[in-house]
């Protein structure tokens, strides 16, 4: 009992503290509209993915690494230059990050050598370190999740992910799968998806109660499908 009120006050604590953040950096609106998402909201996630390609691009804008503690807070750092919305996202991924979940490899500019871009490769004893067991679905051996990508806004639209070389890095440490979960109506990242060939597993619903959340699969695909119904039920329900 005692240890599970500890758990209780611990999480209470980590609550309190983020959302303190988040009113500093993301201001009241972002800070109430979140909180209301945290204490009943709801989330339809495609889990996809498909095979790591191993080539590099052909133009190279930037340079992925492995990213040091002093790239990561450097991301950080950027915060201030970021929306409103967008410090919310680097306030999320920070806390991810501080949790442990996975390794941050970032995406450096081939021109001025400037952090841009930072996402998490996440293994099967990353899940489990972390304990979001829950949360992620079993990798198998050669699989990892790519999670909590985010790209600075000054730097959008300029082809960064598609000019990445972590597929080559990711198949020269043994990796032959990725896996992702990208919002339902998530149209850029549905075209990516259709571009590259990547499939549909699931359908999965993500919810929040009390600053609790589960996951909840909805549909399964067996053989895997392409994102492209999805794509046109957004287009279809636009018009």
């Amino acid at each position: 009992m005692i240890s599970s009120l500890r758990d209780k006050a611990r999480r209470a604590v980590s609550v309190i503290r983020f959302g303190l953040l988040t009113l500093r950096y993301a201001g009241l609106r972002i800070a109430l509209q979140k909180l209301g998402h945290q204490l009943y909201g709801r989330t339809v996630f495609l889990y996809s993915g498909g095979n790591i390609n191993p080539s590099p691009p052909p133009r190279i804008l930037t340079i992925t690494a492995r990213a040091t503690e002093e790239d990561v807070q450097e991301m950080f750092a950027q915060m201030r230059n970021e929306s409103n919305a967008g410090k919310y996202e680097l306030l999320i991924r920070k806390w991810y990050h501080e949790r442990g979940l996975g390794t941050p490899y970032v995406q450096k500019t081939t021109d001025t050598n400037e952090v841009c871009s930072i996402r998490w490769v996440v293994t099967s004893e990353d899940i489990k370190k972390a304990g979001f067991e829950n949360r992620y679905p079993e990798l198998r051996e050669g699989e990892i999740m790519f999670e909590n990508t985010y790209v600075l806004e000054r730097f959008r639209d300029r082809g960064i992910h598609s000019s990445s070389n972590m597929g080559e890095l990711m198949t020269g440490l043994g990796f032959k799968h990725n896996k992702v979960f990208i919002a339902e109506d998530n149209i850029p990242q549905l075209h990516y998806m259709i571009r590259r060939d990547r499939r549909v597993y699931a359908r999965v619903l993500e919810r929040h109660f009390l600053f609790r959340v589960t996951r909840k699969t909805l549909e399964q695909y067996d053989p895997p499908i392409s994102a492209a119904p999805f794509l046109e039920k957004i287009s279809g329900d636009s018009t």
